[in-house]
């Protein structure tokens, strides 16, 4: 049974969870080490008066590691949206990306990127980018197709034009009509996968 006016079991794990003391601690240890936890007391009295490095330092961020560090290689590219070029380190793990950069070796773009380039690993981890939904004429419902199956299905409806005109006739920019109805989608409808 607890003494009256003592926390229970559980209150005193709880302080000491949240606070990290232990409760048989003396009043004084307790209270230096709560002064020298406290960031402000750090940065006064080390050597970070601007509070940017170790002053700032959280038990958790002290405990944390970039996302990149756990990269089994680093692919160089470039960025898919525009005609600049910016330069890109693409991280992979396990063969899947994991995080997209820009390179800080590039002369173009010296390490940045605008929105669209640093959102480029949604381009290829996305989930519109595998799933497309397609709606076959006169149906009433929609189906998930794979990427590759509606690509090949582009393909076929852009190609079938050019084989009936045959190889010797002037190519021109045509419009296929997408085997899909996504307003999201980033490929325009004229693009299509070449096949061999």
């Amino acid at each position: 049974m607890s003494t009256p006016g003592a926390p229970s079991p559980r209150v005193r794990l709880l302080l000491t969870y949240v606070t990290g003391f232990d409760q048989t601690m003396d009043p004084e240890s307790k209270l230096a080490k709560l002064i020298q936890s406290w960031p402000v007391y750090r940065q006064l009295t080390g050597s970070d008066p601007l509070g940017r490095g170790k002053a700032a330092q959280s038990a958790r961020s002290v405990a944390l590691t970039p996302r990149t560090a756990e990269a089994d290689h680093i692919a160089h590219s470039v960025c898919p949206f525009c005609a600049v070029g910016c330069a890109q380190k693409v991280y992979v793990k396990d063969e899947k990306v994991i995080q997209i950069e820009g390179n800080p070796d590039s002369p173009i773009s010296r390490g940045r990127l605008c929105p669209k380039g640093s959102a480029s690993t949604q381009l290829v981890t996305g989930q519109r980018e595998t799933v497309v939904r397609y709606r076959a004429p006169y149906a009433t419902e929609w189906q998930e197709l794979d990427l590759d199956t509606a690509m090949d299905m582009v393909a076929d409806r852009c190609s079938t034009p050019v084989a009936r005109a045959g190889r010797t006739s002037t190519p021109t920019a045509t419009r296929c009509a997408a085997p899909w109805a996504s307003p999201a989608s980033a490929a325009p409808p004229w693009t299509m996968k070449r096949t061999t």
